[in-house]
């Protein structure tokens, strides 16, 4: 990667028009973290048959 701060301002970072770029926003004051679902068994051949990678 090549940082070039000259053009940082023009390739990172953008005008942002929520009520133009949207329909809708919602905004969350709390969150948690979600739980992991216990892993399924898959039927069948694993999804990389036959190259096994």
């Amino acid at each position: 990667m090549i940082y070039r701060p000259e053009t940082e301002l023009l390739s990172h970072y953008f005008q942002a028009e929520l009520s133009r770029q949207f329909d809708a926003w919602i905004w969350f004051t709390e969150t948690e973290a979600v739980a992991a679902r216990p892993q399924a068994h898959p039927h069948g051949p694993d999804d990389t048959y036959p190259f096994g990678l």
